[in-house]
């Protein structure tokens, strides 16, 4: 995320709100900040990424864990497959031993035949989620199973989340999605 932020081709893009966020009196330079020499994240940046599947989510969230904020969040929206957001791949020997993050309390812990499941540190974390369906004229198919999926596993974590709609031709609409899980719209406490 902070490559990306800080390419010379995206300087048009992100160049403006550079200068919003680090005017001539800033206490913290934004190229300091980006490089991560800098760790505090400014108390106003909330970051987030759109995650459509677990292809995505594998892609997209280990950047944004990377790079400073007072709140990292994921959109799991358009939702198009299930996502798993507390068995994240670390580092494999390519055999039998792997390292896994969950991305929801921070916790990276290794499996494999000889020591079982053993956990032996904390990382940054995923603080928020947004799940919903896609909507629109060429709208597809999101199942309930995986927005309930990411549903329960935020709530046994502890991360706040927020149900924001199915999929269909409209948005904001309920659609299939159980009144119990629909009225489920919560936000992070403020950084």
């Amino acid at each position: 995320m902070r490559d990306y932020m800080l390419d010379p081709a995206m300087n048009n893009r992100f160049g403006m709100a550079r200068a919003r966020i680090f005017d001539a009196h800033s206490v913290c330079d934004c190229d300091v900040w980006m490089s991560g020499q800098q760790f505090r994240p400014l108390p106003n940046v909330w970051l987030g990424v759109s995650v459509e599947d677990q292809a995505t989510d594998n892609d997209r969230i280990p950047l944004l864990l990377q790079t400073p904020a007072a709140v990292r969040w994921i959109s799991a929206e358009p939702l198009l497959g299930p996502v798993d957001l507390t068995r994240a791949l670390v580092r494999s020997d390519g055999l039998q031993s792997h390292e896994w993050r969950n991305l929801l309390t921070g916790e990276i812990y290794s499996e494999s035949p000889a020591h079982g499941h053993r956990v032996f540190g904390t990382a940054e974390r995923i603080d928020w989620v947004v799940v919903g369906g896609e909507s629109g004229p060429s709208w597809r198919s999101c199942s309930v199973d995986w927005i309930e999926d990411i549903h329960d596993q935020c709530k046994a974590a502890g991360v706040p989340v927020f149900i924001k709609q199915a999929a269909g031709p409209k948005p904001g609409m309920q659609g299939r999605i159980p009144d119990d899980l629909w009225s489920v719209k919560e936000f992070p406490l403020a950084a």
